[in-house]
C-alpha cells in the first residue's frame, strides 16, 4: 500500500484520502472554489459529486454526442441545475451560485464525457 500511495500524484492522493475519484473529487473543489464552507457542507458536497455523476453517468453519458447535440445538451444541463438547486446547501449556495456552478460543471462534464460512455 505504500508503494501504491508514493505513486500518486499529490491530487491523486487527496482523493484518496477523501474517499473520492479523481472526478469526483473535481467536482467538489468546482463546487467549493470561492466559498467557505463548514466540514457538514464538505462532506455534503461529496455527497453531491457522487450522486450527481452517478446519475449523468447511468443516464445522460450514455448518448452517444450528447454534447453535440442541443437539446440533448440542454437536457443535461437543465439535470445538473436542477440537481444543484435541490442539493446545494442553503444559504451558503444561492441561485446565483446554482447558476454558475452548472455552468462550470457543464463545461466540465462536456470536455470529459461530450463523446458518451460506452454502456
Amino acid at each position: 500500500m505504500v508503494g501504491f500511495l508514493n505513486d500518486l500524484s499529490e491530487e491523486e492522493k487527496r482523493a484518496v484520502r477523501e474517499d473520492l475519484s479523481e472526478e469526483e473529487m473535481a467536482v467538489v473543489d468546482m463546487l467549493s472554489r470561492d466559498k467557505k464552507i463548514s466540514d457538514k457542507e464538505k462532506a455534503e458536497l461529496k455527497d453531491i459529486a457522487k450522486e450527481l455523476l452517478e446519475r449523468l453517468k447511468e443516464k445522460e453519458f450514455k448518448i452517444i454526442h450528447w454534447a453535440d447535440k442541443e437539446q440533448t445538451a440542454s437536457a443535461v444541463k437543465v439535470v445538473i441545475k436542477n440537481y444543484l438547486f435541490d442539493k446545494l446547501p442553503y444559504p451558503v449556495f444561492e441561485e446565483v451560485d446554482v447558476n454558475v456552478k452548472t455552468e462550470v460543471l457543464f463545461e466540465f462534464f462536456k470536455g470529459k464525457y461530450a463523446e458518451g460512455m460506452a454502456a
